[in-house]
Parts: structure tokens; C-alpha cells; sequence
């Protein structure tokens, strides 16, 4: 019967360190980027000043700033969208709440007024009598709510 062994510490170790730290030499050069600057710099190379920038950074750090100032712009326009998307749900909630509101309570008053006309009420006695129900027992307003 034959078994597998693991080989992969023997082989993580075979690995030449030499060609490691060449390839890790090579790879914190940098590669160019937007404008040419190299994504590690090396040392030595610290600009203090707009001035002291080589026009391929300056030019970099411009289209940061556009960058930037699209971001500002773009997230200025959602932010006005979303207030207006919430001005229309909180409008269209009301419409709707108004419109439930005033059927619930025309089925109400509709109710009442028969139940009053069958207990012998005139149509005029009944209709009060369903209107002062509907008053103090139906759905009201939003703005009457008191919250």
C-alpha cells in the first residue's frame, strides 16, 4: 500500500532566496501609473512643493482634484435625487392614507345611517346620528392625530 506524503514544506523551502529578493527589488520599483509616478516612490524623491513637482505628478495630482470635485458634484445631484424620491413617497403615502381614510369612513357613516333608518329614525336623524358615530369613532386626518 502506498501513501501520499506532503511535500510542499520541502518544496516552499527549496526556494531560492536570492531570486525572491530580486523579484521583491523589482516589484517595489513601482510600475508607472496615472501621470508616471511609480506606486512606491523611491527614496530620496519627497516633493515639498507644487513647484518642486514634476509636471507628470502635478498632472496627477490635477486629476485627483477633478476626481475629487466629480465625487463632490455627483453625490451633491443623489443627494437632491433622494430628497426628492422621499418628498414623493412621503406624498404619495398621504394621498393613498387620505383616499383609505375616507372610504373606510364612508363605509362607516353608510352603517350607521341604515342601522339608525331601521331602528325607526328619520333619514335626516339618522344621518346626524351616523355623522356624530363616524366623528368621534372613524379615521382621522393626518394633521388631527396630534403627533
Amino acid at each position: 500500500m502506498t501513501y501520499f506524503t506532503n511535500n510542499a514544506p520541502a518544496q516552499a523551502s527549496s526556494v531560492n532566496s536570492q531570486g525572491l529578493a530580486n523579484l521583491t527589488a523589482a516589484f517595489n520599483q513601482g510600475t508607472p501609473g496615472l501621470g508616471g509616478s511609480t506606486a512606491i516612490p523611491s527614496a530620496g524623491y519627497n516633493p515639498q512643493s507644487w513647484s518642486e513637482m514634476n509636471f507628470s505628478d502635478q498632472l496627477g495630482t490635477g486629476l485627483s482634484a477633478l476626481q475629487t470635485l466629480g465625487s463632490l458634484y455627483l453625490g451633491s445631484q443623489q443627494l437632491k435625487l433622494g430628497r426628492k424620491s422621499l418628498a414623493e413617497q412621503i406624498r404619495s403615502f398621504n394621498a393613498n392614507y387620505d383616499a383609505q381614510r375616507q372610504l373606510a369612513n364612508a363605509t362607516m357613516f353608510d352603517k350607521q345611517q341604515r342601522m339608525n333608518r331601521e331602528l325607526g329614525g328619520s333619514y335626516n336623524q339618522a344621518s346626524d346620528r351616523a355623522q356624530q358615530y363616524v366623528d368621534t369613532r372613524g379615521i382621522k386626518e393626518l394633521s388631527n392625530l396630534g403627533g
